[in-house]
């Protein structure tokens, strides 16, 4: 079997969503910025918050369509890591709504800082809800109908997640970023099991990016070579190869998961308002 064929192998991954087949390729690891550039280096799109869950999904059937291998990889990366989805949410001071849109390439993405910022987000998504839906640790069906998540995810990808959700010991935990004061916040998706908190899955959208220990799926928008698509395969493998090793990367990734819930609490209780 040829370097070319082991390698499209093992990062396929072909499931179900919004009612037709896709195709996805798993990239990483990396911070969400790295990972964004990689998938789009390699001719194809960055997958939102919904597409991985989909994703994500099809691993926890029982009648999976993917091999024993690639079920085991998805659930690592829950448990190890945890997977970026491309739905960036933003949040305007002094506004009691929270706005949300997917950034399948990084020309999609909104600029926060931009003085026009109310009416781009006006005129470029009707996505958003107000304040007031529960966060944190909640049930099932609490989780399933959560008007964030849904926002985040889609119906189907609220769905698939509370069923993802089911198969964990704990209840499914959701974050969100909180109202804003003085300045405009974006954040953007991710996708664990909780590893560092509990047994339980844990959608998040307040994430900030920044902690290299994530993964990310591209899709193909549009015809691009094998070749293409093959090199920056080698390239993201020689990169991690030369430069930690496996016991390196697995101490990096659980310090960074560490202070990723760190800041995550810091950050909670930065925004509670004691007045």
């Amino acid at each position: 079997m040829t370097q070319t064929k082991i390698l499209t192998e093992r990062m396929e991954l072909i499931t179900e969503h919004e009612g037709e087949e896709r195709t996805f390729y798993l990239f990483g690891h990396g911070v969400y910025n790295d990972l964004g550039s990689q998938i789009e280096e390699a001719g194809m799109k960055r997958a939102n918050l919904g597409e991985v869950i989909s994703s994500v999904h099809e691993a926890f059937k029982e009648n999976s369509r993917y091999s024993e291998e690639k079920q085991d990889k998805i659930k690592e990366i829950l448990k190890q890591n945890w997977f970026y989805g491309f739905t960036e949410s933003i949040v305007l001071p002094n506004q009691d709504v929270i706005y949300a849109y997917d950034a399948p390439t990084k020309a999609d993405e909104i600029n926060i800082n931009d003085h026009n910022i109310e009416r781009i987000l006006r005129d470029n998504t009707e996505k958003r809800v107000s304040f007031g839906y529960k966060t944190g640790v909640q049930s099932l069906e609490e989780f399933r109908a959560n008007q964030y998540l849904t926002l985040l995810a889609g119906e189907e990808g609220a769905r698939k997640a509370a069923e993802i959700a089911s198969k964990f010991r704990l209840n499914p935990y959701l974050g969100s970023p909180s109202k804003q004061k003085n300045e405009p916040l974006k954040t953007v998706s991710a996708l664990d099991s909780d590893c560092y908190l509990g047994d339980g899955l844990r959608v998040d959208g307040d994430d900030r990016g920044n902690y290299s220990g994530g993964f990310a799926l591209g899709y193909v928008g549009k015809k691009i070579s094998p070749q293409t698509f093959i090199k920056s395969l080698n390239k993201t493998q020689q990169t991690s190869e030369e430069t930690l090793s496996k016991e390196e990367i697995i101490k990096k990734a659980k310090k960074e998961i560490e202070e990723r819930y760190i800041d995550d609490i810091v950050e909670r209780f930065r925004n509670i308002d004691l007045d």
